[in-house]
């Protein structure tokens, strides 16, 4: 496989990874004017738990003062809403970044080919092809964003009912529900990635497919810096055309186009032997499987299929636990 579309793939990654801060920063703004709106009605809560415990001169609160005068079902509620204008606002944002990766897709789908296969036409792939799948994961996202608030409003219940039955001060009370309102934040920025990633490859891979008389096949090419080991493993690895490369969640691994007879980059296994102990360390993640690497054990024995109801297949580390068990 030449230099040159080595080079593509991380010009073409360097793409997607500055659309992926830009988008992360426009939903961390949009979390942020959404806990503005919150917060009067958590600082007022935090007042009330405060006052209560000096009034009766204890710190354990009993739970039922949180139903009174509706106290916890209306805040539940409030909140409940503004985390899903958040999460709305959020799914919006993930497929105009999804429609975004798939014109680049069908862009560099046709450059990756041209460097396979200079001589030859190439065809884009038809657009009822990537609608329809641009269609199914849109099905996937609005799952997704879809139990937002009743996850904040169930989170933060439990918040109060922890802290309470632990005695926590309004401070303390506090900081758990800070945790949980940040949780949709992380999750839609996760969520955006890895859709925006996901829509890239599957643009690719269906434009390969379409000009199967000059693509016979793909390529495994990871980012090396962050990888894991398995996709560090599967780096260089062949696939048919009918195999799809399925990343994991936050994954930056890219399917670059393959002839019968192109040269092919150094495998990401060989590379992982020929580097220093502290590199090697930071692949594998833990002390545990850096150690099983240093008995014998091979790098392709961390490669696994994950199969989520949601996200489908998906590939994976296995823990050292794993592979003891021949899991």
């Amino acid at each position: 496989m030449s230099n040159r579309l080595l080079r593509l793939v991380a010009r073409y990654r360097g793409q997607l990874q500055q659309r992926e801060q830009q988008t992360a920063q426009t939903l961390t703004a949009a979390h942020a004017q959404m806990t503005q709106e919150i917060q009067p009605h958590l600082e007022q809560l935090y007042r009330d738990v405060n006052t209560k415990q000096q009034d009766d001169d204890e710190k354990t609160i009993p739970l039922s003062w949180l139903h009174e005068g509706n106290r916890l079902e209306a805040l539940g509620q409030f909140i409940r809403r503004q985390v899903e204008h958040f999460a709305m606002f959020a799914q919006i944002t993930v497929s105009q970044v999804q429609q975004w990766a798939t014109t680049l897709g069908n862009q560099v789908a046709s450059l990756f080919m041209k460097v396979a296969q200079p001589d030859i036409s190439v065809h884009p792939a038809h657009p009822s092809v990537l609608s329809n799948a641009l269609s199914g994961a849109k099905d996937k996202i609005v799952g997704l964003f879809g139990t937002f608030g009743k996850d904040a409003s169930d989170g933060i219940n439990d918040a109060l009912y922890t802290g309470l039955l632990l005695g926590s001060s309004a401070r303390g009370i506090a900081e758990r529900i800070t945790q949980v309102l940040d949780v949709p934040r992380w999750r839609s920025i996760t969520i955006a990635a890895t859709e925006m990633y996901q829509a890239y490859n599957s643009t690719l891979l269906e434009n390969y497919r379409t000009n199967a008389h000059v693509i016979t096949g793909w390529v495994w090419i990871c980012k090396f810096d962050g990888s894991c080991a398995a996709c560090v493993a599967l780096h260089g690895t062949v696939h048919s055309l009918s195999e799809t490369l399925h990343d994991h969640c936050y994954g930056k691994c890219t399917p670059a186009g393959y002839r019968d007879g192109m040269d092919l980059p150094q495998s990401g296994v060989d590379w992982f032997y020929e580097q220093d102990e502290a590199v090697q360390r930071e692949v594998m993640g833990t002390g545990v499987a850096y150690q099983m690497i240093q008995a014998g054990v091979p790098l392709e024995a961390f490669i696994g299929i994950d199969h989520d109801l949601t996200y489908g297949k998906s590939v994976y580390q296995k823990s050292a636990k794993q592979i003891r068990e021949r899991k």
